[in-house]
């Protein structure tokens, strides 16, 4: 009884550790993370997507404002302190046209797509750009001269294999706004075999997605057109918004850690137990 109580006891301290504590993580980089940890990203930029012209790809790019914790709120990181501007681009999508279209009775417009991929970098001087002339431009703003912070790649949302989905009040050439969903899985590896410094901490498998696969990262955003937005979209976008990505540091270190001293006491226990025997 006296074991169980024991074991309880740490695991319950693991837990709380873990869970209850919003203290931030010295990653690397210098970027700041909490156990549970959201990105706001206050700034989103992409390309329009227009399938009556046969432009079926997505493309974009990003600052994040700050890093929050999710229990209070308060931030950890926010973009540019001690000179790390975190940004980053994704891209690879590809309109999925066999599952996308109009929502019958409603003004409801569903965009599904699939593949893609989305990168975190952080520079040491504000180098990003959305006035380059080209899309490429201001994507290579982001990717060049930084350092690699994260790496992630979307996963299945149902069975067709769709790994976005762009919910529009409109149709896709004319709406008054959006919301995007992902679920994302930490790479090891990013671009030309970078190594990901973050996948260590957050390769956490922490939610259940379709077909009850693990994921890392959850995504969600929503964005306008430029006419529509509250803030211009620069010159190569016509598309600008924010989104945010959740996720948990790896709670296992720290887990085995004071479960290991549970353990420990436990066999104190016994061996203090024999002795009287």
């Amino acid at each position: 009884m006296r074991i169980a109580s024991i074991l309880k006891s740490a695991l319950f301290a693991a837990a709380a550790t873990v869970v209850g504590s919003s203290a931030a993580l010295a990653g690397p980089l210098g970027i700041a993370l909490p156990n549970n940890f959201y990105f706001d990203t206050t700034q989103s930029y992409e390309t329009l997507v227009d399938p009556a012209n046969n432009k079926l790809t997505l493309d974009g790019v990003f600052t994040v404002g700050t890093i929050s914790s999710v229990q209070n709120g308060i931030p950890v990181y926010t973009y540019g302190a001690g000179g790390r501007f975190l940004m980053g681009e994704f891209g690879g999508f590809t309109l999925d046209l066999a599952n996308s279209g109009p929502v019958p009775m409603t003004n409801l417009t569903v965009l599904n797509f699939t593949g893609g991929h989305i990168n975190y970098y952080v520079h040491s001087t504000d180098t990003f750009n959305v006035n380059s002339g080209t899309v490429a431009g201001d994507i290579s703003s982001v990717t060049t001269g930084g350092s690699l912070f994260l790496s992630a790649i979307p996963q299945a949302r149902n069975a067709a294999g769709d790994t976005l989905t762009i919910i529009l009040n409109g149709d896709p050439t004319d709406f008054s706004g959006s919301a995007a969903f992902a679920d994302l899985d930490v790479t090891a590896t990013g671009p030309g075999g970078a190594a990901d410094p973050m996948y260590p901490f957050l390769n956490s498998d922490a939610f259940i997605g379709f077909g009850g696969d693990p994921y890392d990262l959850k995504f969600q955003g929503g964005a306008n057109l430029a006419s529509n937005s509250i803030f211009p979209c620069g010159n190569d976008f016509g598309v600008c918004g924010s989104n945010f990505v959740k996720g948990v540091l790896i709670p296992e270190p720290i887990t085995l850690s004071v479960f290991g001293v549970g353990l420990a006491g436990a066999a104190s226990f016994r061996r203090r137990k024999a002795k009287k025997a």
